[in-house]
This record gives C-alpha cells, structure tokens and sequence, in this order.
C-alpha cells in the first residue's frame, strides 16, 4: 500500500537528515556541505585536460572516493544516492555532486493520484449504497435468501 511505503521512506529521509545534520561539522571539515533538507553536496572541479574527456562524469563519480569513507564513518554510505549536474559557468568546468537517500514514493504527483483513487472509491461506495437504500436492495436480498435458506 502506497501509504505504508510512503511513510517508510519518509522515516528513512527523516533518519537520513537527522544523521547529516548532526555530523555537519566532520562533513564540512571535508569538504561537503549539508542543506536544510540534510543532502549532502560538493563541487568537483575538472581539470582543463579531461575537459574534452567523453565520460567526464564518470570522472566525476570516481572522484567521489574519498568521501566514501567519510559517508560510511557517519552511516549513510548504503542510502547515498549521488546526482551529478554540470555548472553552467562559462568560468567554471565544474559539477556539482547532491548526495541524499534514493526514494521511490515521495512523489507529489503519485500522493495526488493516490488520492483521488481513494477519493473516487469513496464516491462510487457512497453512490452504491444511495442506490442499495432507494431500491430497497437489502430487502431484496433478504427475501432471496429466505427462500432458498
């Protein structure tokens, strides 16, 4: 149930958030920084010779190495989940790297259609028994099963 699945998630992000924030200082003594939501991020600079290098951003995730230890030290290292974004800075050959727990169900999008599914179970029940009432269906079914019964 998407609700059961939601709420886990959102106790992992909780407990994730929790643990960067309280270890901020030993992150930023490392060079990464932690938002208010508890991600984790920091800037790689790519040297000018693998400017023109074809996989650059796997370049970029094996630079991330050395903060791997760092991640497992403070116990979030199986939860990051790193995004790799290019700056657009015509100065810099830059990228920015946002670490923060891979979450399937928090979606804004699924939480609106999980509740307009269960908003239109409501209005077809809701619709069944006005028409089970107007049409006496209870009475119906008591007077078949009286005569088999």
């Amino acid at each position: 149930m998407y609700l059961i699945e939601l709420y886990r998630d959102l106790k992992i992000w909780h407990k994730y958030a929790k643990i960067t924030k309280s270890s901020r200082k030993l992150l930023e003594e490392n060079k990464l920084r932690v938002d208010w939501l508890g991600r984790i991020y920091t800037v790689i600079n790519v040297p000018d010779e693998l400017q023109n290098y074809p996989n650059i951003e796997m370049w970029v995730m094996q630079q991330l190495g050395p903060y791997n230890k760092i991640l497992m030290d403070i116990g979030v290292a199986d939860y990051s989940f790193p995004e790799v974004e290019k700056i657009e800075d015509a100065t810099a050959n830059a990228y920015l790297v946002v670490m923060y727990p891979e979450l399937e169900n928090i979606s804004i999008w699924r939480f609106v259609l999980e509740i307009a599914k269960w908003a239109g179970i409501f209005v077809v029940l809701r619709i069944l028994y006005r028409l089970s009432v107007e049409y006496n269906v209870h009475e119906f079914i008591s007077n078949i099963c009286a005569k088999y019964v």
